[in-house]
């Protein structure tokens, strides 16, 4: 293929506006290959803040080479920071970690934390703030509270139907981005505790233990059970196919999946992508109108077998799911009998034999020597084998060695994992690839003056001057000489496309310094290429806007002092003591029982109409009524009739106030122009550091907040201490902890769903016993702890006195246990709040997460 082609097809001149390809990279390497693949844009990780905590990430001198090698293709480059900040990370760290790259003009950032973004905000102008998928954005509420917070772009929840992206994209003013390809977490990224609280590996800190790809048996309350299955671990997300209504949906960037595979998977899959982004292009850029545009595109729209399979062998659980589009869930989006990357399934096994194995190819199947096979085996567990060398490329039937014939059985699966003809294709067609940019230049040479080049190259120019040229009557100087000169390109990523040699009749150059100015020209040109995106800040400048950043976070009058007790415990003098009860008859208990003047009805457990009755009791017992709003809110159309029911209930002048769950049930509360409770945010809500807790006052006007599960009680205190005094914090310090939040159902899972909202057990291998209920009102399950996070006698129970709230949530509990949970809290206030004797520490409480 001649450069200007190869450049015609990398480079990105395209007459119909594509989405953004965005590919992911783990490290160098693979930034490299998903630019000569075809991506416009890479995202990844540095050494801090990232999602991904055990990739390869990017020391700093790295990233900002990556920057440059980016840049210079015109490439835009984004920096994960998406993960949950605590206090001193905002205040001592982001800052110096992310300047050296904003100045190199880095293009966007992708936060989870609330603070972060206002805090990167407002220190780095200019520089894209995109929402990440962890922050749980599922309806256009979500998106526009995005937007009121600054950001440019945001990651839904991967779980969101095609409809409800198409209405996002319409209604929210920003763009949007969605995942096309790689792992689904079975859970709504950003509210999964599973892997901190059983595992010490927080996914909000980017060190998921990937709990959900372990085995777990279901329970009945009659203790019945069923064999044990990979019941939480989705298949891979393949969304190829769905290309055409992605982009006629109106969606601005299309994401890869992982920054954690290899660097075969980053080229073969983004290549692969691209090929069909420009597909789509190209069947568009005949003379129709829009709406025979799309129909052509549909009808001829096509996946080749073979690139499907391509995408298959490169990484795949069971085969691929095309994702949530257009549906809400299913039993076929699920690996459960295997939960790792098997490949593509090429055949079966035939005939076993003592140390050997007959396989049975499927029709059309290729095999090559030293591709890996796999036979997926009982206990989840799998053996390998390589091809060998003299197999022959039209065996349907094979013979392999095996080390053990044991755990075999024909009829077994065989899959391939790696393919040699594939990983040929990459190396050579992609990685070995070099893409090189055509210059125009103009050589002058003048006897007794400097020579110059002027190069010039996709709107950069620039001139470099050099020896003077001399007299010389028998060896002047040609335009052969100099083109074969300039020609010597190398391995620089240029090539001369056209060159204009002014010389003066009989001077002399000598090649050498043709040489120098060729390359002191190519460097500089190339230099000016990779920094064309830096901005020009003064350190005095980042100095000065830091401290005066800083300062006005630390509002001094409007901050509470953990060393002023007398002021403390007047500010609390009528703290509200809270209940949140999951059925009626734990609800009447905490009514009649005095210790509590609050009581809050979740309303993923409570119907629209119970909830306002009982409210309307507990307001005539003189206690205040809290609603606390479903832990999953969205638009699709299994949620859509309860969401006008919703509306009502939350206009209710019975609440005292009312619980959010993420930032688009804050701004549907926002919007809600006759409401008269306060919101609240509840502790999923995530308020780490009091940047978030200023921010979401400021954006939501939130009257207060639970503090983060996962926060130790040294990191509560600090918040409690940072925090502005119009805010009330409050803290749960009783009660078992939603683990999981999933659109997947259990029961679906298993064979159907009932639509009949009730209690299930996930038992894992430690005999833990996990609740999942199933709200079928709102389509959703949440996967509980299995036993109750019980604070009272805690070391660092002092800092409850500084607690404007303290709160209970009686799920699962019956008369008896709640009660003792009042005894221990108040023989806990009448020790001082001092640690109990006996007492088990909380995992969360005494080492919160890394």
């Amino acid at each position: 293929m001649k450069q200007n082609e190869m450049i015609q097809k990398t480079m990105i001149q395209r007459k119909t506006k594509l989405p953004e390809l965005l590919a992911p990279a783990g490290s160098f390497e693979h930034l490299k290959a998903a630019i000569k693949a075809g991506a416009d844009a890479v995202y990844m990780g540095g050494q801090q803040f990232g999602a991904r905590a055990y990739a390869d990430n990017f020391t700093g001198e790295k990233l900002v080479e990556a920057l440059h090698y980016a840049h210079f293709y015109d490439r835009r480059l984004y920096l994960t920071v998406n993960t949950l900040m605590k206090e001193k990370e905002i205040t001592e760290r982001l800052y110096d970690f992310l300047q050296p790259f904003y100045e190199e003009g880095l293009d966007g950032v992708i936060v989870q934390d609330v603070g972060a973004a206002a805090f990167i905000r407002k220190n780095f102008p200019g520089m894209e703030v995109h929402g990440s998928t962890q922050m749980t954005i599922t309806d256009v509420y979500g998106a526009r509270a995005a937007a009121r917070l600054g950001m440019n772009r945001v990651v839904p929840a991967r779980e969101l139907s095609l409809s409800e992206i198409r209405r996002m994209k319409e209604e929210a003013g920003l763009d949007i981005e969605v995942f096309i390809h790689g792992a689904l977490c079975y859970c709504y990224s950003g509210q999964c505790l599973l892997s901190s609280r059983y595992g010490g590996r927080s996914g909000n800190r980017g060190r998921c233990a990937q709990p959900c790809r372990l085995p777990y048996r279901v329970m009945e309350r009659d203790s019945r059970s069923s064999a044990g299955a990979h019941l939480l671990s989705p298949k891979d997300l393949c969304a190829i196919s769905w290309l055409p209504s992605l982009i006629e949906a109106g969606v601005d960037s299309l994401k890869i999946e992982g920054r954690m595979k290899n660097v075969e998977y980053v080229a073969g899959v983004t290549a692969i992508y691209r090929k069909y982004l420009d597909l789509y292009r190209e069947m568009g850029e005949e003379d129709l109108s829009l709406d025979k545009k799309q129909e052509h595109r549909q009808r001829k729209w096509k996946i080749s077998k073979k690139d499907y399979e391509a995408l298959e062998e490169l990484y795949s659980r069971s085969g691929f799911t095309d994702g949530y589009w257009n549906r809400h869930n299913g039993s076929e989006m699920m690996a459960t009998i295997h939960p790792r990357n098997l490949g593509r399934k090429i055949g079966w096994v035939r005939q076993v034999r003592r140390g050997q194995i007959a396989v049975e190819l499927d029709r059309g199947t290729i095999l090559h020597p030293k591709d890996i096979l796999i036979l997926p085996l009982p206990g989840h567990e799998e053996m390998a084998l390589t091809v060998p060398e003299h197999l022959r490329k039209d065996d349907r039937r094979i013979i392999l060695n095996v080390p053990g014939t044991k755990a075999l059985r024909a009829g077994m699966e065989v899959y391939r994992r790696k393919n040699d003809s594939l990983s040929s294709w990459i190396e050579n067609d992609i990685l070995k690839k070099e893409i090189k940019y055509p210059v125009q230049g103009k050589i002058i040479v003048r006897i007794g003056n400097s020579s110059e080049l002027l190069l010039r190259c996709r709107g950069e120019e620039i001139l470099v001057s050099g020896k003077a040229a001399e007299p010389s009557a028998k060896r002047p100087v040609t335009e052969e000489d100099i083109h074969r000169q300039m020609n010597k390109t190398g391995d620089v990523p240029f090539y001369l496309e056209d060159l204009d040699a002014d010389l003066e009749e009989n001077a002399f150059l000598p090649m050498s310094a043709v040489k120098e100015l060729r390359q002191t020209g190519f460097r500089m040109l190339q230099e000016q290429m990779e920094r064309r995106a830096c901005r020009s800040v003064s350190e005095e400048k980042n100095k000065r806007d830091r401290k005066i950043s800083l300062q006005s976070e630390e509002k001094s009058d409007t901050v509470i002092s953990l060393n002023n007790n007398k002021k403390f415990d007047d500010f609390h003098a009528d703290k509200k003591k809270m209940a949140v009860v999951y059925d009626k008859k734990i609800a009447e208990f905490c009514l009649s029982h005095p210790f509590f003047n609050s009581i809050c009805l979740p309303l993923d457990f409570w119907a629209e109409e119970d909830s306002l009755s009982f409210a309307a009791q507990i307001c005539r017992q003189g206690k205040n009524a809290y609603l606390s709003l479903p832990l999953i809110l969205r638009e699709d159309e299994a949620a859509a009739d309860s969401r006008s029911e919703l509306s009502v209930v939350c206009r209710s002048r019975l609440w005292s106030g009312i619980y959010a769950h993420t930032m688009g049930q804050a701004q549907f509360l926002w919007e809600m122009e006759d409401r008269t409770a306060p919101v609240y945010a509840a502790s999923s809500f995530y308020q780490w550091n009091h940047f978030s807790l200023a921010e979401t006052k400021r954006i939501f006007g939130i009257a207060g907040a639970e503090l983060p599960l996962e926060l130790s009680g040294g990191e509560c205190r600090e918040m409690l201490a940072n925090r502005q005094k119009d805010v009330a914090v409050e803290c749960s310090v009783y009660g078992r902890i939603p683990l999981m939040k999933s659109a997947q159902c259990i029961k679906k899972t298993r064979g159907g769903c009932d639509r009949r909202q009730e209690v299930l057990f996930l038992e894992d291998k430690k005999k833990r016993r996990l609740p999942v209920v199933s709200h079928c009102r709102y389509c959703y399950n949440t996967i509980w702890s299995d036993t109750p996070r019980n604070l009272l006698g805690e070391e660092e129970g002092a800092f409850v006195r500084g607690l404007d709230a303290v709160i209970f949530h009686f799920f699962l509990d019956d008369e008896r246990s709640a009660r003792e949970a009042v005894l221990d809290y108040e023989r806990w206030e009448k020790n001082g709040f001092g640690p109990a004797k006996g007492k088990e520490p909380d995992a969360y409480w005494k080492y919160g997460i890394e």
